[in-house]
């Protein structure tokens, strides 16, 4: 299959050097991509700035942020049999990007933000019959109750459920915690291992929606 995967976090600008990001790693992006070489897959990968080395036989894309993600995702999309969107996209960006550094002026600072582009509902509206689309889900409660809706509702085939905090499997670390949901309505409760483990898991699931 060609396979197109998104990974890492995004950054939203507030100023000339700040900006609004999160703490994903792109150790689970590395895991799949690992993963779908070794089934003899072929791999373009759009990645957030995480730092992760990937193999030459790899076509890797670097973004910043959420929309330049989507102007790569959807243009490489209509080329690849499945997308895997493992990165954790930035939800707000600020309304406003200031041109220099926002220097202290005592007192508060507010910021005024924007909703992202929505790149995974767009693939799946787009897409969704005709393409293998996988979503993944990074909550902090209600882990299985808010996958479930990520899933029907961005019309996915297949989403990756793990709960996320400061402490334990999840972002910066090589574990994760993690449940498979699918648009069949089976649900497989992996439960804690490591994100290569289940890079391959994931890999496997992603095969039988294509031979099916």
């Amino acid at each position: 299959m060609k396979v197109l995967l998104t990974g890492g976090p995004t950054r939203e600008y507030i100023d000339a050097v700040r900006c609004i990001t999160n703490r994903s790693s792109g150790k689970m992006a590395k895991a799949l991509i690992g993963a779908l070489l070794k089934n003899r897959h072929k791999v373009t990968a759009v990645l957030g700035p995480c730092g992760i080395e990937c193999p030459k036989n790899v076509k890797v894309i670097g973004v910043e942020t959420a929309g330049e993600m989507r102007k790569h995702v959807i243009k490489e999309a209509a080329r690849a049999d499945a997308v895997v969107m493992c990165a954790a996209v930035a939800d707000y960006a600020p309304v406003r990007m200031s041109a220099g550094k926002i220097k202290k002026r005592g007192g508060f600072l507010t910021l005024k933000l924007k909703e992202t582009p929505d790149i995974l509902a767009e693939l799946g509206g787009k897409y969704g019959e005709n393409k293998i689309i996988v979503g993944f889900a990074a909550e902090t409660g209600k882990v299985e109750e808010n996958a479930l809706k990520k899933l029907k509702n961005k019309k996915c085939d297949m989403i990756i459920a793990n709960k996320v905090g400061r402490k334990g499997p999840g972002f910066d670390s090589g574990m994760i915690d993690a449940v498979i949901l699918f648009k069949d309505g089976r649900k497989n409760r992996i439960g804690k291992i490591s994100k290569n483990r289940l890079g391959y898991i994931i890999v496997k699931e992603i095969e039988k929606l294509n031979e099916a």
